[in-house]
């Protein structure tokens, strides 16, 4: 018996049979050199294996877009772009004339090289978009081998349980969805498109977990529990009782949630919470009406230029913007505009790397004027058929650039004869933010706590570490005290004010912040159910009580004492304290 911790990406619980999956490598591609008569040969092999993979996305998003979702199926829309962009033909053609290697060595040096530039950008997306093109270049790769890109997934033995470094969002989909019960990786994380993927297809995954493929070597059997983000290799018969228990208890709480998910968010005392969405493209929208949720609280637009070879048009940021706020009805919809900085924007802006680090989000907006007044007006545009869209303005830190951003969209709504006044709101994402606030309060309609990034320049702590849940990021009482005063200063000007972040969708941590006087969440729709069920079994008074407790306790020990104020339904199904 072994067990393993990793990073729960895909709620469930799944036993079986151990399948380890060894997905094709663009750096493993064995080199082999091809003389001058060749090359034109390769590169009509290129193109019928273009030709093939094309026609295979076509096939895959269909199929996925009928039995998953429009939001899940756009996952596969940067596949697409990337097949059929002529850059990458004509590059592994050059690739193969001047270093005389075969298709299979070109298409991986091409690759390989793209993959690694959008990957060290050091932005989520970029990274996502990195791994899309590595999915890409492996699709490529199996259909110019002898088996014309067939998955050894698409046929798996029942009950299997899928170990692997990783796994492509093509891969994930392309399973055997009939035999997979379960999915473990060595790599990856909860916004992965593998994750969002398993997730929608309701397979149970755990990711993060160092050693797997060492430890699955003479492994038969397993129990995955993407609750918890653990994994126990040939379990004892008392490992198994414990882990059918456990399931048996989810199960009963996913039946339970999704029966409350059409009741309104409110505490047990009748204190109401918006619950709203946040987004990353036009597709996620129909999320919105699925989970019952309050609007639209934080629309990251970078997709829309991360995935672009040159600036989107107005029309085509409108449809998006148009299609969000239609989705919405009446619920606001509020638009981030872009969030880039130095290190990490989109491939077709010329940035100098020399430029001061600091400038990052608005900053670095009002920096590329002609590009943010564009978005602007692509917004403002969208808002004379929509009055439900706001804008909501990232890494506010000064008053001064806020001023200058609020003219910009003054000069916007007066040359396209906006009639009415759109709400703007700023993003609260650094202590220099918290001491501004006031002056901060005075130019806007709404503030958003950024609780990712606040967390980050508050505590100076990377929040990506694999061995940390979100609640134990987030818990640390000088975190907690900057929202209180947030809130607090918010308050006495009669400010409205929200969280977002991927705090905001963890149960626990929608608990406190209530407690803390928070009154609207946006989350990830995904995780919808879990928080408005846990907020329809709290009193505003246990709320408060464990904010304060947070606030006090030291982070390590806070969720032990947190367990004798959430109501003892809620320990067993948010999993308060639990161990492999």
């Amino acid at each position: 018996m072994k067990a393993l911790r990793g990073i729960a990406v895909s709620p469930g619980y799944a036993n079986g049979n151990v399948v380890v999956y060894r997905s094709p490598m663009l750096d493993a591609v064995e080199r082999r050199t091809i003389s001058t008569d060749e090359v034109e040969g390769e590169f009509k092999r290129l193109c019928a294996a273009l030709d093939r993979a094309i026609e295979e996305v076509s096939v895959v998003r269909q199929q996925v877009a009928a039995d998953v979702g429009e939001s899940e199926a756009s996952i596969f829309d940067a596949h697409a772009a990337m097949l059929s962009d002529p850059v990458l033909k004509d590059h592994v053609h050059v690739g193969m004339r001047e270093n005389l290697v075969c298709a299979e060595v070109a298409l991986a040096d091409e690759m390989q090289a793209f993959a690694k530039g959008l990957a060290s950008s050091g932005n989520d997306y970029m990274s996502e978009l990195a791994m899309d093109a590595r999915d890409v270049g492996n699709r490529l790769l199996r259909h110019l081998s002898l088996d014309e890109g067939k998955s050894p997934l698409a046929e798996l033995p029942p009950h299997s349980v899928i170990f692997a470094r990783d796994l492509m969002p093509s891969e994930t989909v392309g399973m055997d969805r009939k035999n997979v019960t379960g999915i473990a990786t060595e790599s990856g994380g909860p916004t992965s498109h593998a994750a969002i993927l398993a997730r929608s297809l309701a397979i149970p995954a755990v990711t993060g977990l160092n050693g797997l493929l060492d430890s699955a070597a003479s492994v038969s059997i397993c129990l995955l529990d993407g609750a918890r983000g653990s994994l126990v290799l040939d379990p004892s018969d008392l490992q198994r009782r414990r882990f059918v228990g456990r399931r048996r208890k989810f199960e009963l709480s996913q039946s339970l949630m999704r029966l409350m998910e059409r009741e309104v968010c409110q505490l047990r005392n009748g204190t109401c919470v918006k619950l709203l969405a946040n987004i990353n493209q036009g597709s996620d929208v129909d999320l919105v009406g699925e989970h019952n949720l309050d609007g639209i609280g934080l629309y990251r637009t970078e997709l829309m230029y991360l995935s672009a070879h040159s600036a989107p048009s107005h029309p085509i940021q409108s449809r998006h913007y148009n299609r969000a706020a239609a989705a919405c009805g009446d619920n606001p919809v509020t638009i981030r505009t872009f969030d880039f900085a130095v290190e990490k924007h989109p491939l077709f802006l010329s940035v100098d790397p020399s430029s001061s680090l600091e400038l990052r989000g608005l900053r670095f907006a009002l920096r590329q004027s002609r590009l943010f007044k564009s978005q602007l007006r692509a917004i403002v545009r969208s808002a004379k058929k929509f009055p439900n869209l706001r804008i909501l303005f990232p890494m506010v830190t000064g008053w001064w650039e806020l001023k200058e951003a609020l003219d910009l969209v003054k000069v916007v709504s007066e040359e396209e004869q906006l009639e009415h006044k759109m709400p703007i709101g700023a993003m609260i994402e650094t202590p220099a933010a918290i001491f501004a606030l006031p002056e901060i309060i005075e130019q806007v309609d709404f503030i958003s706590i950024g609780c990712n990034d606040l967390a980050q320049y508050t505590l100076a702590m990377d929040r990506s570490s694999p061995g940390q849940t979100i609640s134990e990021c987030s818990l640390h009482p000088s975190l907690l005290r900057a929202i209180r005063q947030i809130v607090e200063t918010a308050d006495r000007e009669n400010c409205p004010v929200g969280i977002c972040g991927e705090a905001a969708s963890d149960p626990i941590m929608a608990g406190i912040f209530v407690g803390l006087g928070i009154r609207e969440l946006s989350v990830s729709p995904a995780r919808a159910p879990v928080v408005r069920y846990t907020l329809r079994h709290l009193t505003l008074a246990e709320a408060k009580r464990a904010a304060d407790c947070a606030i006090h306790a030291d982070p390590s020990a806070a969720m032990g004492e947190l367990q004798t104020i959430f109501p003892p339904e809620l320990r067993s199904i948010l999993a308060m304290g639990s161990r492999v």
